[in-house]
């Protein structure tokens, strides 16, 4: 029996796991390769070079499909998966083919095999749009777990619909990717979820006089002048004394070993996507396919992309743009965020580099500004940054990720697709307050233009004080004093009784939907700390929940999970009257809310909706539903 299971963590569909075999397992993501390559964690073999002393994992094909004479298996190895048959020229054929074909391996496994987590199945690249659907219910029904695709690594429609089928599969399926591979592709296909990694490749290279690169290739001719290399197969002992050809398929395999290690690496610091958009330079065709990736199978990244990640995240190019995190951010801040109605003047602000703003030496003196001319009215102002690739980030939310951690070039000059993207962002985000409320707009260069640009769709009034100078100069600061003075003879600020209350509220908003801030923070609550370290928030002297200043989110207790039942929103189902422990696993599970994503927190309920207890996802919604092992939430406090 084969069995797939994922470890904790998750950079998008990226997943690290175990393959089990009976005895013994194998970590993924893995290579797949020739017996004779020291890289090859898994191995090919066919099924008549089977021999009683043959070790270590397999996968081993089992032929074509239209061969003659019957399939033998009369070896049963625990550590072997067994890929169903091929089709000779499948690609050349018609669409309507594809399905037909993937009915026709179901066969080839014995009718005694009861058993069939050990058996891949092939699916090839060019089933039709119809069929795709029904492809899905058809591999749902065998039973089988393991599935094989092949690319032929130009980032064409085949290779971006093997993608697709890939997104529709259950979340518990092992995923193959077979064929032309480049070392450039790895990343991506890492990325969007496959397990175990063909690199057949090097080999083919090779034999064409090609060495490798982790984003190109070169040709090795006699006479040719090579690119440094310290490899040890370049550079090392071996060289003298080894074929040239050997020596070379070595070096090509060595790649592969170190791009998937660097995946690995970056995927663990959640910073797996950044790699992947690194890899795009390798040429415009692998920039389009990621842009035609991010278009076509946003929902599927995004659902196992975390809600925080607590390392610094680099958004370099136009590739971050459409990001996941980038996009889920832009949509929760424009559906989730709801200002306070007692706003009665907001202020526009350029970015930092410094994260969160208020900690940067700009900010600092644009607070001393305000603190200076509004003192405790201060609060009734709605402080906005605006920053790309984000679009804005409302003062309350500047801590959360990945307000709070994200980096970027900052040069103040913007390009054209930034500042359309800020400018909409902007026209939504006002669109919150009444026509009444008057806008400063203390900004210069490209975000003085996000905002020309908006500013025919916007309603209020907007008065600039920076112009051409820069925000924090004394020109401008003395502008922005002025201007603030003049409109409190205008307009009526009430002093508030603190901000805290406000950073609850559309913290719980962001990071649950809409109401969940009136649900932890009504207008009674009681709330004491600092924003910068950690805020309690009661009611009726009972703790609804703990707001972090170090990653801006909010942590629930027993009482906070009952008060955002109502709202019927993360919620996970428990086959079981009581929590015993402190973790549930997937096997526990019988239904969970489709909008929890990995890091998420959750409320634990049984099958009566009584909450059980509260905590931290490990796992999206649809993968505790899907899976049958592994943990799906980290219990924080449960009912006793």
């Amino acid at each position: 029996m084969v069995r797939f299971m994922i470890r904790k963590g998750h950079d998008g569909p990226a997943r690290r796991g175990f393959l089990h075999f009976a005895e013994e397992r194998l970590e993924t993501p893995a290579l797949l390769g020739p017996a004779s390559s020291a890289y090859s964690k898994i191995q090919y073999c066919t099924v008549s070079a089977l021999n009683e002393s043959t070790s270590g994992f397999y996968m081993c094909s089992t032929g074509s499909l239209f061969q003659e004479g019957a399939i033998s298996y009369d070896i049963k190895r625990a550590n072997m998966i067994y890929l169903l048959p091929s089709m000779t020229g499948l690609s050349a054929m018609p669409s309507e083919i594809g399905i037909n074909y993937v009915r026709a391996q179901l066969p080839a496994i014995p009718g005694d095999q009861s058993d069939r987590s050990c058996f891949a199945i092939r699916i090839p690249s060019n089933i039709s749009d119809s069929d795709m659907h029904a492809l899905v219910e058809l591999i749902k029904a065998s039973e089988i777990t393991v599935v094989a695709f092949t690319f032929n690594g130009e980032n064409g429609p085949p290779d971006l619909r093997n993608l697709t089928l890939r997104s529709m599969l259950p979340r518990n399926v092992l995923c193959i990717a077979l064929g032309r591979i480049p070392p450039s592709m790895l990343p991506l296909l890492y990325y969007v979820g496959f397990d175990v990694i063909d690199f057949g490749y090097a080999f083919e290279a090779a034999s064409r006089n090609l060495r490798l690169w982790g984003l190109d290739e070169e040709p090795v001719g006699f006479g040719s002048e090579r690119r440094y290399c310290s490899c040890v197969y370049c550079m090392g002992t071996e060289k003298e004394s080894t074929d040239p050809r050997t020596l070379l398929e070595k070096h090509n395999a060595s790649i592969y070993a170190q791009v998937l290690s660097s995946a690995i690496h970056f995927a663990a610091n959640g910073n797996l996507r950044w790699f992947v958009e690194s890899k795009t330079h390798a040429s415009p065709e692998a920039a389009s396919f990621l842009r035609r990736i991010d278009s076509s199978l946003y929902s599927f990244l995004e659902e196992f992309t975390p809600n925080h990640v607590g390392t610094k995240i680099p958004f370099i190019g136009t590739e971050s743009y459409y990001s996941p995190t980038v996009i889920r951010f832009r949509e929760f801040v424009a559906r989730r965020y709801k200002p306070s109605d007692d706003k009665k003047l907001v202020v526009l602000f350029p970015c930092s580099a410094r994260k969160p703003y208020s900690d940067s030496k700009s900010h600092r003196r644009f607070s001393a500004v305000l603190d200076r001319i509004l003192g405790n009215k201060r609060d009734a102002v709605a402080e906005t940054i605006i920053t790309s690739p984000l679009g804005l980030v409302p003062r309350e939310l500047e801590r959360i990720y990945p307000a709070g951690y994200y980096d970027i070039p900052v040069t103040g000059q913007w390009d054209a697709e930034e500042t359309t993207i800020a400018a909409e962002a902007l026209v939504t985000h006002l669109s919150k307050f009444d026509e009444s409320v008057v806008v400063i707009a203390h900004v210069s260069g490209g975000y003085l233009d996000v905002v020309r640009q908006a500013e025919v769709q916007i309603r209020q009034s907007i008065i600039y004080t920076a112009h051409e100078a820069s925000p924090t100069s004394n020109t401008a600061l003395a502008a922005l004093k002025d201007t603030i003075s003049d409109l409190l003879d205008i307009i009526t600020l009430l002093p508030k009784r603190s901000t805290l209350l406000d950073t609850i509220r559309a913290t719980a908003d962001f990071m649950f939907g809409e109401g969940a801030g009136d649900c932890l923070a009504p207008s009674d609550a009681s709330v004491r700390g600092k924003v910068y370290g950690s805020i309690i928030c009661r009611v009726s002297n009972a703790q609804t929940c703990l707001y972090s200043g170090i990653n801006g989110r909010l942590s629930l207790t027993l009482e906070g999970g009952k008060r955002l039942a109502s709202l019927g929103r993360y919620w996970v189902r428990f086959d079981a009257p009581q929590i015993e422990g402190s973790s549930i696993f997937a096997v526990g599970v019988s239904s969970a809310d489709t909008a929890i994503r990995p890091g998420d927190e959750v409320i634990v309920v049984d099958s009566n909706d009584r909450v059980l207890g509260v905590g931290r996802s490990e796992m999206s919604g649809q993968e505790m539903c899907d899976f049958t092992n592994g943990i799906a939430v980290r219990i924080r406090h449960k009912e006793k």
